[in-house]
């Protein structure tokens, strides 16, 4: 489905209790709405009853996105309401919630805001789309088109939020950023600025775009999945093609999203960098390799003819790219396109399509001059980023957690029990998840073990490992992550460099397999990383609106959790 086929208008009066109906039940596993009403069977109606008063207020701003189709269904609706409400409406909402009044009334209670807020404003207090049409790009279209007009008319957009974390997703996309420590729920409702702190942001600080023409000319050769061709297998294009990450720079032109990113070209590693963890003869055996006829420099890692130039510039490009958000006073962010990929390529040989390790040698080079001391790398592909874990298994200033599907390539590595060796023990969090596990289910991870530990660690730079091989259409895992997770895992990444690295935060292209989906997952990363947003949305999703990529069940909860009190961050 494609954003053209609805239509986005202000609300009608006669539409009101179907706009009710649709925020009950998109608000009915809200966190706020659960604590004020923990009995579930009330929950849907008070909710309901809740937002028609809302909606009936006379300073009330709503809009609905209504299906151009037959049906003309509402399908989202966004309520907003200025900062001087009517007279009574509270008094009204006390009526309708009856027993649940004093928790509605201590986050109703506005008079503790952490910044000071002076002149009109608006907040965003109800906010939904039909379950079946998420993820396609709707929320953000219905959102913007309001906070556009006020941010013409120079009024800002508030969202109400009691975490840092919490408020992710489409208001994510708004530039939500928090301010001060975690509040206590119950004590304040906190409310912080939409889409106005992301354009200032943008401002002041620019996001880096590195790539080069040569990296879609590395050639891994012939073959089938993974394997050469040759016997029953018949010659087509290797699973790690080069169409799939021009494919990607491609949408970011026609979106216009790439015109607005700084554009760094990669420097050309030289063999010392390369040799910060690479053996000599590793290297040798691949600039060999390279300017013969190629072949195989490890483990399923085809080296081309001229491969050894290329995969030279793809690391390059990721010491281009944590030199640049260390020194440029513009430069806080940057995405790399690396091609050929790193992260599990060793030491002494390369592994699952990677030569050299771009995410090790970057963060080596951080530490060695940019007199960066404490870096995260977080690894998201579906795959363990195993030459990573060696990299750092006995380092205490680097600390590396990989998400991932458990058992998966290679086999045996990244299990929970490593967490690293001599003064490095604790630096290693392996976090392997159940096969068919998706946005919900990274989502939990990372507030429940990765933002914690980061909280512990506080890194300085954090250096993301980024495979879209998570993906629910990718053919090599079998993994549920949506365009949609990606925002998520992106957002709450920036978070933690927000937080710790002064904003500081390099992501490097990893996996992703699918030609048709990568495109739009990697580009929803940048769109989050930039604070930069375009109508791409995800036009595939509605293909799998009826599987379980959103849900959290109870068997990946208890991996999680397991994890995490293995860890002791609970």
């Amino acid at each position: 489905m494609k954003i053209s086929t609805f239509n986005i208008r202000p609300i009608k009066p006669e539409e009101i209790d179907t706009a009710a109906e649709l925020l009950a039940a998109a608000y009915y596993d809200d966190i706020f709405f659960k604590w004020c009403v923990d009995d579930d069977s009330h929950r849907s109606k008070i909710v309901s009853e809740y937002y028609k008063i809302y909606l009936s207020s006379k300073g009330c701003v709503a809009h609905v996105a209504q299906s151009s189709d037959s049906d003309m269904e509402i399908v989202g609706v966004s309520v907003w309401l200025p900062r001087e409400t009517e007279e009574g409406m509270y008094e009204a909402i006390n009526n309708v919630v009856a027993d649940y009044a004093p928790q509605f009334d201590a986050v109703a209670n506005r008079s503790h805001m952490n910044e000071p807020i002076t002149g009109p404003f608006y907040q965003l207090v109800g906010f939904g789309v039909a379950k079946k049409l998420q993820g396609i790009g709707l929320g953000h279209a219905l959102l913007k088109y309001h906070i556009d007009i006020l941010d013409k008319a120079g009024i800002p957009t508030y969202l109400e939020a009691s975490t840092p974390y919490y408020g992710g997703g489409v208001y994510g996309k708004f530039g939500y950023k928090p301010f001060g420590e975690l509040m206590v729920f119950t004590d304040t409702a906190v409310l912080y600025p939409l889409y106005r702190q992301a354009k200032e942001t943008s401002i002041n600080k620019k996001t880096a775009f590195i790539y080069d023409e040569s990296y879609f000319w590395h050639n891994a050769g012939e073959g089938a999945l993974y394997e050469p061709d040759g016997g029953y297998l018949e010659p087509g294009t290797y699973i790690e093609s080069p169409k799939i990450k021009r494919r990607f720079k491609n949408l970011l032109q026609k979106s216009g999203l790439m015109d607005k990113l700084e554009k760094i070209k990669p420097i050309v590693a030289t063999e010392e960098h390369l040799e910060y963890f690479h053996t000599k003869r590793h290297i040798e055996n691949v600039k060999q390799l390279s300017n013969g006829d190629g072949g195989n420099c490890g483990d399923s890692a085809i080296v081309g003819r001229g491969s050894y130039e290329i995969a030279k510039l793809s690391v390059g490009g990721a010491i281009a790219a944590v030199r640049a958000v260390s020194e440029n006073n513009l430069i806080n962010k940057a995405f790399v396109l690396t091609r050929p990929p790193g992260h599990h390529a060793e030491s002494d040989r390369g592994m699952g399509f990677c030569i050299f390790n771009n995410a090790v040698i970057a963060a080596k080079y951080a530490t060695k001059n940019l007199g960066i001391k404490k870096i995260l790398i977080l690894d998201w592909d579906a795959h363990h980023g195993n030459g990573t874990e060696d990299a750092f298994y006995e380092d205490d200033s680097v600390l590396f957690i990989s998400l991932h599907q458990d058992n998966l390539e290679p086999i045996g590595r990244g299990r929970k029990e490593h967490t690293g060796k001599g003064k490095g023990v604790g630096f290693t969090i392996n976090i392997p998840l159940h096969a068919g596990s998706g946005d919900a289910v990274y989502k939990y991870a990372f507030e429940q073990i990765v933002i914690p530990a980061a909280e512990r660690f506080k890194p300085e730079l954090v250096i993301v490992s980024a495979g879209q091989d998570t993906s629910i259409f990718d053919p090599l895992a079998r993994m549920m992550v949506s365009v949609a997770g990606y925002r998520d895992m992106t957002i709450m990444a920036k978070g933690i460099a927000d937080k710790h690295a002064q904003g500081r935060i390099v992501i490097l292209h990893e996996g992703g397999y699918c030609p048709s989906y990568v495109p739009f997952c990697s580009h929803a990363i940048v769109e989050e990383l930039s604070g930069i947003y375009t109508d791409v949305g995800d036009p595939f999703i509605y293909a799998v609106a009826g599987t379980s990529y959103q849900e959290l069940m109870p068997h990946q909860k208890e991996r999680v959790e397991e994890i995490r009190d293995f860890l002791d961050l609970s």
